[in-house]
């Protein structure tokens, strides 16, 4: 993951013009009437990548695109449908809703899907920060996330200051 030319700009960025695009991979000259970013796909790309809310969301639609199965469901009056089910993109494993048959409410937590960061916070701020890149995020299972958390402190990722 790249973040050398990712600089956050300052608060008072919005009240003042900027000559150039403030998005590292763009830098385009700014049109008239604006101040932070060139074009609508650079406005969206600053969010998606820093703020966390947006870097979360958009890391759960890509994965729906990527990694997805087709399930068929029946309705209540019997009807059979087929529903698109994003699954953890380490396992491979659709979650589990608690509706199903057999199901627990531990296996259904065990399953939700949540969001990994592949270069960890390391207790670093979370809602606005360069390692909330689409790069550094992957959607994997809860037990997947424990598994993957337990390996990285093992390895001395997590709980060091970097």
């Amino acid at each position: 993951m790249n973040t050398e030319n990712c600089v956050h700009p300052p608060a008072y960025v919005s009240a003042k013009r900027q000559d150039r695009c403030i998005v590292p991979h763009c830098g385009k000259s700014l049109p008239p009437r604006r101040r932070r970013y060139c074009s609508n796909e650079c406005a969206i790309w600053w969010p998606n990548n820093h703020y966390w809310t947006m870097a979360a969301g958009a890391a759960m639609k890509h994965n729906r695109e990527v990694n997805s199965i087709a399930v068929k469901l029946k309705s209540w009056n019997g009807h059979e449908f087929e529903r698109i089910i994003a699954c953890c993109s380490r396992c491979h494993k659709p979650p589990l809703g608690e509706y199903e048959e057999g199901v627990t409410h531990r296996e259904a937590l065990d399953s939700r899907l949540e969001i990994d960061h592949i270069i960890p916070l390391n207790g670093s701020a979370r809602s606005t920060t360069c390692l909330n890149h689409q790069e550094n995020l992957r959607v994997v299972c809860h037990k997947c996330h424990l598994e993957l958390t337990r390996e990285q402190r093992k390895s001395g990722l997590i709980g060091r200051k970097t």
